[in-house]
């Protein structure tokens, strides 16, 4: 939750995967509905909420005396990863307005190297991969990945003798860190 300026209410998503954006107050349990949002919102001066939908940053003229929504929100950046079970995003925004955003796909290449560190091989596409684990007999690879439109991860099992790469969970949630 963030809270607005008058220090009694407050911002927060809810609703996974989709999740909804609210503003309520500490004295009730009643909460409006004010917006569709991926991410946690953060409200700045003069008045804007800035928030994350579908992995663009966006802002969005709010009037915090009563604590709605005004016109479109306006896209600031695009590629703004997420971790979507969290409602997290990566941004921040300062009470003086100055915002700060780390955007971009997050897609590498798993590669063997030898000592000298000339590549040997790939292992799989390229992905965005985030936690790997090598088996005890180094014959299979786990790697958990992120889907970039939307920041929910799955598990990969890799087969390093036969080149073989199958996805191992499949949702819209979080499958993270995976263990032999």
């Amino acid at each position: 939750p963030r809270f607005l300026p008058d220090g009694v209410h407050f911002l927060f998503a809810q609703g996974f995967p989709e999740n909804m954006a609210f503003v309520g107050p500490l004295n009730s349990e009643k909460a409006m509905e004010i917006a569709k949002a991926t991410s946690f919102l953060e409200y700045t001066p003069p008045g804007y909420v800035i928030y994350v939908r579908e992995r663009t940053l966006l802002a969005q003229p709010f009037d915090a005396k009563t604590r709605r929504l005004m016109g479109d929100a306006i896209p600031v950046a695009e590629h703004v990863p997420l971790t979507i079970d969290t409602a997290s995003a990566e941004f921040s925004v300062s009470q003086s307005g100055v915002l700060a955003y780390r955007s971009g796909d997050p897609v590498s290449r798993l590669v063997w190297l030898d000592r000298e560190g000339q590549e040997l091989g790939t292992v799989g596409a390229p992905a965005g991969y985030i936690d790997l684990r090598l088996s005890r007999d180094g014959q299979r690879l786990a790697a958990e990945t992120i889907e970039p439109r939307c920041g929910s991860t799955n598990l990969w099992i890799h087969d390093l003798t036969r080149g073989i790469s199958k996805q191992f969970t499949s949702g819209r949630g979080t499958e993270n860190h995976p263990v032999w």
